[in-house]
């Protein structure tokens, strides 16, 4: 894909070193867009029907069942998109996660926690994964910030070229 004739490319790995007892933990993260290998792993829930009085079906969002599912089917992703975006890591080695078992990809936290991680450093991780897929609001707030200072400095020279002319 092209914007503006530029050609957009997957960002490129994000890094956090962590000192960690006396060594240099490097964690890379890098972008994921590809959910594929989840989705065969994990299929979307899918809402039951319920027939009202009057004989019409329609979908129950609200069935509590389907909500745990829904509940544990995003918790799913989330960790495995953690676990996929620190795969460009190198000597990274899980005890218990296995990325084709979906329930332990819910003790992502436990994983690091196990390794000697306190939670501020854990919850660091899965910013870099979040910034790596793009998915930071701070990074959006300042792209979003650049274009439209870019967009009152058109404006500005526009009105002063009119004003010129």
């Amino acid at each position: 894909m092209k914007f503006q004739g530029i050609q957009i490319n997957p960002p490129e790995p994000k890094v956090l070193v962590i000192p960690h007892n006396g060594i240099d933990v490097v964690f890379q993260a890098q972008h994921v867009d590809d959910y594929s290998a989840f989705d065969e792993l994990v299929p979307k829930p899918i809402p039951v029907k319920v027939r009202s009085a009057d004989g019409t079906e329609k979908i129950d969002f609200d069935d509590k069942a389907y909500q745990k599912e829904v509940d544990d089917w995003s918790n799913k992703r989330s960790n495995w998109m953690f676990i996929k975006s620190l795969e460009v890591s190198k000597g990274i080695e899980w005890d218990i996660i296995d990325m084709k078992k979906p329930d332990t990809w819910l003790k992502f936290d436990q994983e690091l926690s196990n390794a000697g991680f306190n939670g501020p450093v854990i919850e660091r991780v899965k910013m870099l994964c979040f910034q790596a897929c793009g998915l930071d609001q701070s990074m959006i707030d300042e792209a979003t910030e650049r274009f439209l200072a870019g967009r009152a400095q058109e404006s500005n020279s526009e009105t002063s070229q009119d004003s010129e002319q």
